[in-house]
């Protein structure tokens, strides 16, 4: 689908139009959290993918790895915001500490916890190949009134999840016909449309597909691979 179809598409409703979505995502090992107790005595560094991982440092999972920790230590600040002018962001290396920061007003803002509802692609889109399917439905899971946050899955020995809360968000819950007939079950997809690129880089890629500028139309994407999004719903 290309990136600005979602938004264009936001009134719900259903579509006879067929879109592919190409996964093209490199093969990620599954990964587990550590326990809390573990995470607390390995160091969060290059040297620790080294050293207590025993990844050989040319291999692109260390690369990846030592990528996964310049993020995490330069891009988030210490009071939990980004380089992005408002966007609040938090890594997490344990289930704990995943579970603390969807608890605190942090990313989702004062809710309740329990009210969180949590949205993920099918996996059958997840994979590495294409998928040709129809718009059944399109429905609108939070917009910019509704806090939502999305964690995306980064490389590391274990699991390792960079959340992050992007002002001027629209979160939506797409529903797809396959084209193949041999396959008649409906999948749902969820991608997000950025309402304000004003602060992007005039090179970021989404303006090079849409061949577009900072602060003119939106820029949507398909949460895939390694991706959950959460929704305050307080």
């Amino acid at each position: 689908m290309d990136v600005a179809e979602l938004s264009r598409s936001r009134h719900d409703e259903p579509t006879s139009e067929y879109y592919i979505i190409y996964a093209e995502i490199p093969d990620v090992p599954v990964r587990s959290f550590l326990p809390a107790e573990i995470v607390e005595v390995i160091p969060f560094t290059n040297k620790s993918v080294s050293e207590i991982f025993k990844l050989d440092p040319a291999s692109p999972f260390a690369r990846q790895s030592t990528k996964t920790v310049q993020i995490c230590n330069e891009r988030v600040h210490k009071d939990g915001t980004t380089v992005m002018d408002g966007e609040a962001a938090a890594c997490t290396t344990s289930l704990e500490s995943l579970q603390t920061v969807l608890q605190s007003p942090l990313l989702l803002g004062p809710h309740n916890a329990a009210s969180l509802k949590a949205v993920v692609t099918d996996p059958r889109l997840q994979c590495c190949s294409d998928f040709t399917g129809k718009v059944v439905e399109v429905r609108l899971e939070a917009d910019e009134q509704r806090r939502h946050a999305i964690c995306h899955s980064l490389m590391y020995p274990s699991a390792v999840y960079l959340c992050h809360y992007v002002p001027h968000g629209r979160l939506y819950s797409v529903t797809l016909k396959p084209s193949n007939a041999d396959d008649q079950q409906l999948v749902q997809a969820v991608g997000i449309c950025h309402m304000d690129t004003r602060g992007w880089h005039p090179l970021h890629l989404a303006f090079l597909n849409l061949r577009t500028t900072p602060g003119h139309g939106e820029a949507c994407h398909w949460l895939l691979k390694g991706s959950i999004a959460f929704v305050n719903g307080a």
